[in-house]
């Protein structure tokens, strides 16, 4: 029984069944002897891999919370007896928490950030950079995207000092990760470091504008090594952010043309991700690129009212993805973007009355998840928006 079972999950994971999959391995494990602790903590082990790759393919959060409580089964019936699979398993729920932490936002998100370092730092106490630095060197790329996720969710000092622990552990990543020997694990480390300048690019003045730069830099060198699709596709989406970025800082003609790279990057990366194969970065890229359209369509010119409805053709795209049930954050990230770009339709263009409507409509649905209590800077940003859709609208009629 437990034998069929494991051979199902397996032909379902083939086919990305990855709910199917994850039912199978869990009646494997419970079909084992409870002496065959092994083999129990191996089928919990592929249970929690199943239900991770529907939270990424999907971007279910549902998905990887279940993913968590399936590696933790593994932990804890194999109770450390094997040393190769305790600090994989302690890697895996790191992943897991740490895309988790990035969805959820908030306190919540913050919480499950931490777990993820914590995760990550047991995983170390036995991949060390002698015995296993492929495995450490993996570990280390991983807790820096940790700690650069988590500073999205901190302010001040504090924020700064995650900014310096994931910039430190994707270099201690570069000194087994090597351009020459392994160009492919170079680049998508490259590229992470590029996200740590970005945030700190958030800084205002000079230095903020040199780790743009530098993040620039850094993603270049990374688009010059081979690597597979989706790794290119992932840093062109994050030049695309870059390049936003900096285009939000400059309000001259230079700034609409990092606008157009930015516009650019995200297309690029469009080429690669798509609705079948890729639905959860295919709507975070339209995202991006909705985000793009619009700041092009706030700085006027002759094509501004056209950017402004590309950019909410692009919003309502991600939306087919992002569902309130599965996705609330993103969904309703996505959801106040579309508010603030028919408000600015509805204060420059015809129809007027029915684009702050549905301005209105869109920030009202976010704030059903930007809660004052769990999201208290989220929700006080939308409510404002809010209100000012709100006067508008009633100044309309």
């Amino acid at each position: 029984m437990a034998r069929l079972s494991e051979v199902e999950a397996s032909m379902a994971m083939t086919r990305s069944d990855f709910l199917s999959a994850a039912s199978l391995f869990g009646e494997a494990a419970a079909a084992l002897p409870e002496t065959d602790v092994a083999m129990i903590s191996d089928q919990y082990f592929k249970q929690g891999e199943a239900l991770y790759q529907h939270g990424a393919r999907f971007g279910v959060l549902k998905s990887y919370k279940r993913a968590v409580d399936a590696y933790t089964k593994a932990l804890h019936v194999s109770k450390g007896d094997s040393i190769h699979d305790w600090p994989m398993t302690k890697n895996n729920v790191g992943n897991t928490l740490s895309r988790l932490g990035e969805r959820e936002g908030g306190a919540a998100g913050r919480q499950n950030l931490k777990l993820a370092v914590d995760a990550y730092c047991d995983a170390l106490k036995l991949y060390t950079k002698q015995t296993m630095p492929h495995e450490w060197a993996m570990v280390q790329n991983n807790l820096g995207n940790a700690y650069s996720k988590l500073s999205d969710l901190q302010g001040g000092a504090v924020r700064r000092k995650s900014l310096e622990l994931a910039v430190s552990a994707y270099k201690q990543a570069l000194t087994v990760n090597r351009k020459k020997t392994r160009p492919g694990q170079w680049a998508s480390v490259k590229s992470n470091l590029g996200n740590a300048f970005v945030r700190l690019g958030k800084r205002k003045g000079r230095e903020g504008q040199q780790n743009l730069e530098l993040a620039i830099r850094a993603y270049r060198a990374a688009l010059g090594v081979e690597s597979t699709a989706t790794v290119w596709a992932m840093i062109k989406n994050n030049l695309g952010n870059t390049y936003k970025r900096l285009a939000q800082l400059d309000r001259s003609k230079a700034g609409l043309k990092k606008l157009d790279r930015a516009i650019e990057a995200y297309t690029d990366a469009l080429d690669v991700y798509n609705y079948e194969a890729t639905p959860a970065d295919w709507a975070m890229t339209k995202n991006n690129l909705g985000t793009a359209l619009a700041m092009l369509g706030e700085r006027g010119g002759l094509n501004a009212e056209g950017h402004l409805n590309l950019a909410v053709e692009a919003f309502n795209e991600a939306l087919t993805i992002y569902t309130e049930e599965d996705s609330a954050t993103d969904w309703a990230m996505v959801k106040a973007n579309l508010g603030k770009t028919f408000y600015r339709l509805g204060t420059h263009y015809a129809p007027r009355h029915e684009n702050l409507k549905l301005a209105v409509s869109a920030f009202s649905d976010a704030l059903t998840v930007y809660t004052k209590q769990k999201m208290p800077a989220d929700w006080a940003t939308t409510d404002r928006q809010l209100r000012k859709a709100l006067k508008e609208l009633e100044d309309h009629k």
